[in-house]
């Protein structure tokens, strides 16, 4: 079974380097408030693991620890199952290595990495250049813009605006900003 990649959830992306610059592990339950999706709800987990995944492939190909290392179970203090697998799969689990040790061991260079002063802003380490700032790119998050492009048909089909549509511009950032916290793709800045 092939396997696609996925693009990065920015405003994810933007929480967990938040996370790691300051030294605070991020929950679960934080980021699935943050996205719109219910922990108790295993479709919404897989989303959720899926994301982070996409971010420490992201991380791990260019050259950084696993950024997802800093999501944590609040009532457990560890990370998910997946985490050890992908760092399995991505060979980074040391021979004698548990899954404590590795997430240990991932999460003290997250946040050494992102801790410094010398570490990369979270456009350069999405490979954001300002030329490509203003751009309107990336896919939809998931599941949820599924059902959202499926009621832009049925209103496309009706004459009407639909759900999604009145949602994206209820959610334009008045101040100009780049990022929406509750979508993952970047939206164009007023006046540029």
């Amino acid at each position: 079974m092939e396997t696609i990649a996925r693009p990065v959830n920015h405003a994810v992306f933007e929480r967990l380097v938040q996370g790691a610059r300051e030294q605070e592990p991020v929950s679960y339950g934080e980021l699935g408030n943050m996205l719109g999706l219910a922990m108790d709800y295993p479709p919404h987990r897989t989303e959720i693991g899926q994301l982070l995944g996409a971010i420490s492939r992201h991380e791990v190909a260019n050259g950084r620890p696993m950024l997802s290392s800093v999501v944590l179970h609040k009532d457990q203090a560890t990370p998910g199952k997946g985490f050890f697998t992908l760092g399995q799969e991505l060979g980074l689990v040391g021979p004698d290595e548990d899954e404590l040790a590795f997430s240990v061991r991932q999460l003290n260079e997250t946040f050494q990495l992102w801790g410094s002063p010398d570490a990369p802003s979270t456009d350069e380490a999405l490979g954001i250049s300002p030329a490509t700032q203003d751009d309107v790119s990336e896919a939809p998050r998931g599941l949820s813009d599924v059902a959202g492009g499926l009621s832009d048909a049925a209103a496309r089909a009706s004459g009407g605006q639909s759900r999604a549509q009145e949602d994206l511009a209820a959610e334009q950032p008045a101040s100009g900003c780049r990022w929406s916290a509750t979508r993952p793709w970047r939206t164009r800045r007023s006046g540029g």
